[in-house]
């Protein structure tokens, strides 16, 4: 589970790699899951226009 918190640590663009011989199904299931969650619950949203992300 994600927790947010006030502390920024770092502004710039952060993109997530990962390697095909590494990362379980599993993983990518609960990583996707974990994101879709953020989407309806409207969290995602919130995050993208506070930081003015399109």
């Amino acid at each position: 589970m994600f927790t947010i918190n006030s502390l920024i640590i770092n502004e710039d663009p952060v993109y997530f790699a990962f390697s095909k011989k590494r990362t379980s199904i599993e993983r990518l299931q609960r990583l996707t899951q974990a994101f879709e969650r953020l989407k309806r619950s409207g969290k995602l949203n919130q995050i993208t226009e506070k930081y003015s992300v399109n």
